[in-house]
């Protein structure tokens, strides 16, 4: 039987690879984003392992879970006291600052797409364990203000030269700098992963982000040969103040890689969900070509079974997806095969049903207590109905695609005669074999349509958040989602006709050992410049360490005016008195916690305003104003100014840019349900060749042939595509509805887009049926009709 099955194999080769390709592409896309993010992680530890020293000393919280700079600092006398330690072969101040980016001579920033821009005084300190530190590859270290060293990667993406003065921009006091670049230098470890690395001497980095004191970020101890890290950390926690601490450069590079890696994690995962959805789409595409593979070899079947073959034996397979087919190959009685008139015996379309709508119903009602009952984890409930509705949808689909057939099938028989009717009565023939071959494009369609529904349905509530609950005039906020220099709001502030500027800032925060963020306002003129809803409380009565609670969020932790709040900002812990709740905002107030930009001083976070809402002057004319303003960003390529409306589309962008990366995904998942419509309807072809034969004795002309088996493509796809935006669309709208608590208040339906999908659904048809109608077309009369 082995020897057999490989020679059945063999025999068909293109049928192997047809149905291996779907699950090859689906398997290349798990491997490639397991690869992917390894790869990325093991680069990110190389550096960090490049960017530490032998011992670390810190602030306590300068290092956080939050990923927020700290403003805390070290005093310069400890670096002195802290080189006398027994077994330390010298120590290191460092001032490091995150958020000074490069300008390149095209006018673009460097790096700042999602990766750092870190400035640091140079320092010729060995990393730990004796790793090269920073180095100078070429030119020299910069030795007083004006001069800098880039990366080398920055520096050939800028266009810049040693000699070339390099224009920068910052969020620190000093909004732009320029300097001349007189030397490229890099860590050891190599390259930086996209972050781009700018040094200048230690006084200057102390004027520009420490105000001038003689202050430091970090200190580098470096042991003696024969020293461990840990006896070296050991002696220098000895000598340490209160509220600075002492870690080995190993645990220091770990905590820093696993942030990282912790965030990989999460690319991983939304890689891997869309290699799961290609796994299952190819499954369709496996059970289908077992299923056909099966009924075509019935008579050979039957001869093995005649010849002693055992049930088992009956087509020997490793994959679930053969499992079906096979059960059912083994079931056949060898005489009943051996006759030419016994078809391959099909389930009963109304058990399928039955079982379908059992499952479809139990989705339902998932659905429902996800919806309507308030339960906590609604999402969870929400989540499992989808999946059981799309898995009974597609085990009923047999008899939930005959009202479509039917429908295409009039369209047909008007358009095309004899022709569309027999490309009816083919799909109809075998519905199991339609509906599962149309079961691929279901669940890439309803995907692609559940998402398209509600990110529309987001982009719409966050239209009309900001048209209604936002009285700002213009908006400044940092092109490259970083925050920018206080010292701009300042100067929009004194801008002829300017009646009001409200700061917003907002760090990442945690709260009861979970991760969540926090924004910082000035209540006075954030309330003149947005219609905060108010659930309890007033705005003004945030002042110092206080915090306003989304009006969610606090029915789900019963918090209320009164209450307590222990929060966790820049590692320093501190409890906050809950003065109100607040109504979110899309778009404009989506962070679940409000506090004083006073609260975040105190808490050590670096002052750095992430957006900036600008009230006019009543009666102050409009270009006027946005004239001042331009003109103090101007020289700031990073900062931007945009009125009501393109503020507006600047927060549906990332919104469009998330649904076409899905939708680029989901492709994946398409080009797999293309590869089953082509699969089966050459499989079809094969198995109907007598019928072929006959059909094109009595008259059908290549041509019709072809239109036919283009026609049963189109159906197949139609039938998928009906079957998958009407689920996509019930789905939109449930998860449109779950999160209209949230801020999604706003229903929207783009019926434009989904017709356009059921379209292209047809035009996938056609192009999947090109091979197949073509392989019909050309098969011989005499010796189709003469086929066993």
């Amino acid at each position: 039987m082995l020897r057999a099955s490989w020679k059945s194999l063999l025999a068909r080769k293109l049928r192997l690879l047809m149905s291996g390709f779907a699950i090859v592409l689906g398997v290349a896309f798990v491997a490639g984003s397991l690869i992917f993010t390894d790869t990325l992680g093991q680069a990110f530890t190389k550096i960090m392992a490049g960017s530490v020293g032998d011992v670390v000393v810190r602030p306590v919280g300068a290092v956080n879970d939050e990923n927020t700079q700290s403003a805390k600092t070290l005093p310069a006398s400890l670096v002195r006291d802290l080189a006398t330690v027994d077994g330390a072969a010298r120590a290191d101040g460092s001032v490091t600052s995150v958020g000074v980016f490069v300008i390149g001579k095209d006018g673009k920033v460097i790096g700042a797409q999602g990766a750092p821009g870190i400035a640091v005084n140079f320092s010729d300190a060995p990393a730990g364990h004796g790793v090269q530190g920073l180095s100078i590859t070429s030119g020299r270290a910069p030795a007083k203000a004006g001069e800098i060293t880039l990366d080398p990667l920055t520096a050939q993406k800028a266009g810049y030269k040693i000699g070339d003065t390099v224009p920068m921009v910052t969020s620190g006091a000093e909004p732009s700098l320029k300097a001349t670049m007189v030397g490229v230098g890099k860590f050891g470890g190599g390259g930086l992963a996209g972050a781009s690395l700018t040094t200048f001497d230690l006084k200057t980095a102390q004027q520009l982000f420490e105000g001038g004191r003689d202050v430091y970020t970090g200190i580098w101890v470096t042991a003696k040969d024969g020293v461990s890290q840990a006896e070296l950390r050991d002696r220098v926690k000895a000598l340490l103040p209160a509220g600075v601490e002492a870690v080995t450069g190993d645990k220091a590079a770990d905590e820093s890689a696993s942030a990282i890696n912790k965030a990989l994690s999460f690319i991983s995962t939304f890689l891997l969900v869309f290699a799961g959805v290609s796994l299952v789409v190819g499954t369709f595409l496996i059970i289908n070509t077992f299923s056909i593979l099966v009924a075509q070899r019935s008579r050979e079947l039957a001869l093995f079974r005649a010849l002693g073959a055992s049930r088992r034996q009956v087509i020997l397979v490793t994959l679930f997806a053969a499992y079906l087919p096979g059960r059912r190959a083994s079931r056949i009685a060898p005489i009943e095969a051996l006759r030419d008139d016994v078809a391959m015996p099909e389930s009963s379309i109304r058990r399928r049903a039955a079982i379908g709508t059992a499952m479809t119903a139990l989705g339902a009602a998932a659905l429902g207590v996800g919806l309507f009952t308030g339960i906590s984890n609604a999402l969870v409930y929400i989540g499992g109905g989808m999946l059981l509705v799309v898995v009974g949808v597609a085990i009923a689909s047999p008899l939930l695609g005959r009202p479509v057939i039917a429908l295409v099938g009039m369209v047909y028989r008007r358009m095309f005669g004899t022709v569309g009717r027999l490309a009816e009565q083919n799909a109809m023939r075998n519905q199991r074999r339609t509906a599962a071959t149309a079961s691929a494009l279901v669940v890439g369609l309803t995907l692609v349509s559940m998402m398209a529904v509600f990110g529309q349905s987001t982009k719409a509530s966050v239209d009309k958040t900001i048209a209604t609950n936002f009285s700002a005039d213009y908006v400044v906020s940092n092109a490259i989602g970083v925050p920018f220099s206080p010292a701009v709001v300042d100067q929009v502030k004194k801008v002829p006709g300017v009646d009001a500027v409200a700061r917003f800032r907002y760090v990442a925060a945690k709260v009861g050992g979970e991760s969540t963020q926090v924004g910082g306002i000035e209540p006075a003129p954030f309330a003149k410049a947005t219609k905060i809803r108010m659930g309890s409380g007033t705005i003004g009565a945030l002042s110092g360490q206080t915090i306003l609670v989304e009006s969610k969020l606090a029915k789900a932790q019963g918090l209320s005016v009164g209450d307590k709040v222990t929060m966790s900002i820049a590692g320093n812990q501190a409890t906050y008195p809950v003065v109100g709740t607040f109504e979110a905002l899309p778009g404009i107030v989506s962070w679940p916690y409000l506090t004083s930009l006073n609260a975040l001083s105190a808490a050590g976070v670096v002052p750095a305003d992430n957006f900036a809402y600008v009230v006019r002057v009543p009666g102050a004319d409009p270009a006027t104003v946005r004239a001042g303003i331009d003109s103090v960003i101007a020289g700031l390529p990073t900062v931007t100014l945009k009125d009501q409306s393109e503020f507006a589309a600047e927060q549906r962008a990332p919104i469009d840019q998330m649904l076409n990366l899905i939708y680029a995904l989901l492709g994946l998942a398409v080009v797999i349900a293309v590869l089953g419509i082509v699969n089966t309807l050459a499989l079809s072809v094969i198995e109907r060749t007598r019928e072929v034969g006959l059909l094109r004795a009595v008259g059908l002309s290549r041509r019709q042939l072809r239109t036919m088996v283009r026609l049963e493509a189109i159906i197949i796809s139609l039938l998928g595509a009906v079957l998958g935006v009407g689920l996509g669309l019930v789905f939109g709208v449930a998860l449109q509805r779950s999160q209209a608590d949230s801020g999604i208040q706003v229903l929207s339906v783009p019926f434009v887009q989904l017709f356009i999908f059921v379209v292209l659904a047809a035009l996938v048809g056609v192009l999947a049926a090109v091979w197949p109608a073509r392989r019909a077309a050309r098969l011989d009369v005499l010796r189709a009709i003469t086929t066993d």
